[in-house]
């Protein structure tokens, strides 16, 4: 069958003209809400759980992992569909919180061991311009969303990106 992008009744976040001609809208959400879709079809996704905890594990000290990332081309029904946005891991917790947009939920991002991309945060241009997500905090270059906390600290909330074209 054809490729058909969805469409979406929200308010863009932003527009912008892509390298192949055409123009797209992406709806980014840094608190709870809805993504309304009005046409079933494709959306391209970024979801970005909270950043991991650095935690006093039995005096180890790790850091936070990055968070937990969900990434690529995926169907939505014309329907309301439900936007979570996880939470950080706090100082004294073990995990942070999942990013969910309607069916599709993250991971969890916990204290020590990798992150969602070990050699620092993943690069996202769902956005149209470069977008670092899903790293720790105290690596270069910094996570905008779902950056894995310092030792001691809190891990960054997470987001959740939708795109779809408009012509």
């Amino acid at each position: 069958g054809a490729f058909v992008w969805a469409t979406v009744s929200n308010t863009p976040t932003g527009t912008y003209k892509g390298d192949d001609g055409y123009t797209y809208a992406y709806y980014l959400f840094e608190s709870d809400g809805t993504l309304t879709v009005t046409t079933a079809g494709l959306l391209e996704v970024l979801l970005v759980s909270g950043g991991g905890p650095g935690w006093n594990f039995n005096g180890t000290k790790p850091e936070g992992q990055g968070g937990r990332i969900i990434t690529g081309l995926h169907p939505f029904d014309a329907a309301a569909h439900a936007i979570t946005i996880g939470a950080g891991g706090s100082y004294d917790s073990t995990y942070s919180q999942p990013t969910a947009l309607g069916s599709l939920t993250t991971g969890t991002a916990s204290y020590g061991g990798g992150a969602a991309s070990p050699n620092g945060a993943y690069l996202s241009t769902i956005t149209g311009q470069s977008l670092y997500v899903g790293g720790r905090l105290s690596q270069t270059p910094a996570s905008a969303y779902g950056g894995g906390a310092v030792v001691g600290g809190n891990g960054q909330a997470g987001v959740a990106i939708a795109k779809t074209r408009l012509n």
